[in-house]
C-alpha cells in the first residue's frame, strides 16, 4: 500500500493479543513497522513470542526499558534507591534484552531513554550519561525526548538542546517524541512550534506520537482524536511530512479492540489535513 509517510505500532513484548492485532494490520500492509517494547530479561516465553512475529513484512524497532523496568542511564540506581550494584546489574539486564531483542527481530533501531533524577544534580547525570555511552555504543540507539515531569519524578532530556548535550556527539540518533514535546513545553512554558523546529539541528531517526490533554504537564498516551487532545498538530503532522522517511510510531497502552485499526485511519486524515501547513 502506497503511502506518503512511514507509520507504526507500538505493542509490549508482554501483550500478545496487542502482538497479534498489529501482526494483522502488518501483514495487511497497513503498517510499515513495529515497535516492540521489552523488560529484562528476556524470558524463553518471551523469545518465543519475538520469533513468531520476526518474520513479519514490517520494519521492527525495539524500545528499551524504562526507568521503571530497568534502565535509567543518568542515575541507575533511581527511582527505586536501588543499591550501586542493583542499579548497574538492572541496567545491564535492561540494555542486554534490549539489544538481543533487536539481534532476533532484525531491528534498525532501539530507542532508549535518559531517565529521571532523584537525587543527582545536572552535571552528575551528564557524567552518568556520558558513562552509559562508555559501555553502550551500539549503532542502532537512539535517544528519546522526555516529559518534564511524571508523578513525583523529574527526567532529564525535554528538550533538542539537553538531548544534545546528553548525547555529546556520541549518540548514533534521536527519537522525537512530538507528545512528550507537548506536556514539556506546557510545563517549560515554550513556544511549542519553537521547540519543535530546534531538533531540527538533531539527527532525528524515529518518531513518536500520540496525544495528551489541552494544556496538559503530563504524558498520555491519548488517542490521536481524543476529544479533550491537545497536541497541535498543525506543527507535529507538517513535521512529520517533511521528514516522510522517518517511521513515525503510535504509542498507546493497548493495541487492543481495534485501536490501531481505528488510528491508522486517524493519522491518515490528520496528515491529508495538515501536511502541508
Amino acid at each position: 500500500m502506497s503511502r506518503p509517510y512511514r507509520i507504526a505500532g507500538a505493542v509490549k513484548v508482554r501483550d500478545p493479543a496487542s502482538a497479534d492485532a498489529l501482526a494483522r494490520l502488518a501483514r495487511d500492509a497497513r503498517l510499515d513497522g513495529i515497535q516492540v517494547y521489552v523488560a529484562g530479561p528476556l524470558t524463553p516465553v518471551d523469545r518465543a513470542a519475538i520469533d513468531a512475529h520476526a518474520s513479519l513484512p514490517t520494519a521492527f524497532a525495539v524500545h528499551a526499558p524504562h526507568h521503571e523496568d530497568g534502565v535509567n542511564p543518568v542515575e541507575p540506581t533511581a527511582p527505586g534507591g536501588l543499591s550501586p550494584t542493583e542499579g548497574r546489574a538492572r541496567l545491564e539486564a535492561g540494555m542486554s534484552a534490549a539489544l538481543e531483542a533487536a539481534d532476533l527481530l532484525a531491528a534498525d533501531t532501539v530507542v532508549f531513554h535518559a531517565g529521571c533524577v532523584v537525587r543527582h544534580t545536572p552535571p552528575e547525570a551528564l557524567a552518568m550519561m556520558a558513562a552509559f555511552l562508555d559501555d553502550w555504543t551500539d549503532p542502532r540507539l537512539v535517544l528519546e525526548n522526555m516529559p518534564a515531569i511524571h508523578r513525583d519524578l523529574v527526567f532529564v532530556g525535554t528538550s533538542a538542546a539537553e538531548l544534545a548535550a546528553l548525547g555529546d556527539g556520541r549518540v548514533p540518533g534521536y527519537c522525537l517524541d512530538l507528545a512528550h514535546l507537548y506536556v514539556a513545553s506546557n510545563y517549560r512554558g515554550w513556544d511549542y512550534g519553537v521547540a519543535l523546529a530546534a531538533f531540527g539541528d538533531l539527527p532525528v531517526r524515529y518518531h513518536h506520537l500520540s496525544n495528551s490533554p489541552v494544556g496538559s504537564i503530563r504524558d498520555r498516551h491519548l488517542p490521536l482524536d481524543a476529544p479533550e487532545g491537545g497536541v497541535p498538530f498543525e506543527h507535529a503532522i507538517p513535521w512529520i511530512a517533511a521528514h516522510a522517511s522517518t517511521m513515525t510510531c503510535l504509542e498507546y497502552k493497548t493495541a487492543g479492540g481495534g485501536v490501531y485499526d481505528a488510528q491508522l485511519a486517524v493519522f491518515d486524515n490528520l496528515y491529508r489535513r495538515h501536511a502541508h501547513g
